[in-house]
């Protein structure tokens, strides 16, 4: 089976999210079958990867830098760990931040059995940003970030 390089996603199925200018846009994302934290980090790997040149071209982008690392540790009740490394000891930075952690959480919650994420560096909970400027450790949502989702 192939599957067609669109920026169009399956509203059912796992998405990679994207930017377009100052919102979020999903994007077909391929996943093999498999646990919801191995579902989860074959997504968390697509968006790593940053849009194809098609998309690049279609004006997408992507506020996750290069040298983030994410990797799903474990989906417990619906809840993905992820744990993230950068190259410097800084959280997620402000507004991009926003950007970027709603990137990661609406890629994961498209996941099925996974509804909510919490991040966390060193085995530690950190705080990401929340869209209006509050911080949270809480769980996090796709409710959270829908503000961010593109017209």
């Amino acid at each position: 089976a192939t599957t067609r390089p669109s920026a169009e996603a399956d509203p059912n199925g796992p998405s990679v999210w994207l930017v377009r200018g100052n919102g979020l846009v999903a994007t077909a994302a391929t996943i093999d079958t498999g646990s919801p934290q191995d579902q989860a980090n074959s997504v968390l790997d697509q968006l790593q990867q940053g849009p194809s040149s098609r998309q690049h071209n279609e004006g997408l982008s992507s506020a996750v830098p290069a040298n983030l690392k994410l990797q799903v540790q474990y989906v417990v009740s619906g809840v993905a760990n992820v744990e993230y490394t950068t190259g410097t000891d800084s959280s997620p930075p402000g507004s991009e931040g926003v950007l970027m952690a709603g990137q990661i959480v609406l890629t994961l919650t498209s996941v099925p059995g996974v509804n909510a994420v919490v991040f966390a560096k060193d085995g530690n909970r950190v705080e990401v940003p929340l869209p209006g400027g509050a911080l949270t450790s809480e769980p996090v949502t796709e409710a959270d970030y829908q503000v961010l989702v593109a017209p």
